[in-house]
């Protein structure tokens, strides 16, 4: 939406300039990206510069466990195919053991929706992160499942980002008896989340308070799989992973040189997308739109065109007015004068 391509035009230059220190004092590396919109700055990385950037997200690999903990099945023993953008990923292809594991969440989903709908849980800050006593409840995602119900695939990661892609489909913010970005998954709540826990951290780090113990209880190893991916490549293992990287063929039905959230292989030779010729056309329909919107604010902060900076937000949906587009657009321009050398010279 708005927000987060009005913080592309912002990312990428910085980025940018990043890749090309990488690429100047050590051409050999690998850069892994964790900042969003994840695959707008991966675009734009590799567009501006050809470093081999690869962005890495936690979101389908915490939802594959949930919809393994969903059915009762051991997390260890479900895999999944997906393909789609970083926080527009679908899940088409679940699996326990080698069997398809779908009928399973149908049964599972029925079950439930006949348990009564708790309304004030809906919109915590950050389900996707594990909620209390490892509980999956369809209740608490019910835009995720109702797209479920219709492709059959579920996407990943759940509520909290998916409405953003489809923000027509919630005029106002109107979301199951909420509004979004107040009382559901609030913009300030967050915001002082984010504040509190960076205090925390310094604080502890200074010694002006204890070691928070409740570090050595999260859930086991690290998210994103860096330090495994790095192994894989070192060793040649050959473990897959969830990463974004140029498609070049591997989704045919979608553009070859878009950036996709899509199973890997970790090699000695890198990283290599796993080929889904089976991505179903009703899925890529809404990728393909989604791509539309991305590709203009690639070009759009690379080259510091305002024009197109209007388009990408109207390509977007959130914003249908070609004037209201244009009268953000120049606001958000300015309000960020200072960090965006692309549009001031």
């Amino acid at each position: 939406m708005p927000g987060g391509i009005s913080r592309a035009m912002r990312m990428i230059p910085a980025l940018v300039e990043i890749a090309r220190d990488v690429q100047a004092l050590c051409p050999g590396a690998w850069f892994f990206n964790y900042a969003n919109p994840m695959t707008a700055n991966c675009w734009a990385i590799r567009r501006a510069t050809g470093v081999p950037v690869v962005g890495l997200c936690h979101g389908v690999f915490h939802v594959e466990r949930e919809l393994a903990t969903f059915i009762g099945a051991p997390p260890e023993e479900v895999t999944s195919l997906y393909a789609g953008l970083n926080h527009l990923t679908f899940i088409f292809d679940l699996r326990w053991k080698g069997r398809d594991a779908w009928p399973l969440v149908r049964a599972r989903l029925a079950q439930e929706r006949g348990e009564p709908f708790d309304s004030e849980a809906l919109g915590a800050l950050f389900p996707e992160m594990g909620t209390p006593g490892g509980a999956f409840r369809a209740a608490d995602n019910p835009f995720s499942w109702s797209l479920f119900e219709t492709y059959g695939a579920y996407p990943a990661v759940n509520d909290r980002h998916v409405v953003e892609f489809f923000p027509e489909r919630f005029p106002g913010g109107r979301y199951y008896g909420k509004t979004l970005g107040v009382d559901a998954f609030s913009f300030e709540a967050t915001i002082a989340w984010g504040d509190r826990i960076y205090e925390d951290m310094r604080a502890q780090a200074l010694g002006h308070q204890p070691l928070d113990q409740s570090i050595f209880e999260r859930s086991i190893g690290e998210h994103e799989q860096l330090l495994n991916i790095l192994r894989s490549i070192e060793r040649d293992e050959r473990r897959i992973f969830s990463a974004n990287l140029p498609n070049n063929g591997a989704v045919p039905n979608l553009p070859a040189d878009a950036i996709l959230e899509l199973p890997a292989v970790a090699t000695g030779r890198g990283l290599r997308p796993l080929q889904l010729p089976d991505f179903p056309d009703t899925l890529a329909a809404i990728i393909v739109r989604k791509l539309a919107a991305t590709r203009l604010t690639v070009e759009a902060a690379l080259t510091g065109d305002r024009g197109l900076f209007v388009e990408a937000l109207l390509a977007d949906g959130a914003v249908t007015d070609p004037e209201a587009a244009r009268k953000m657009g120049e606001e958000l321009l300015e309000a960020h004068r200072q960090y965006l050398p692309n549009f001031f010279a």
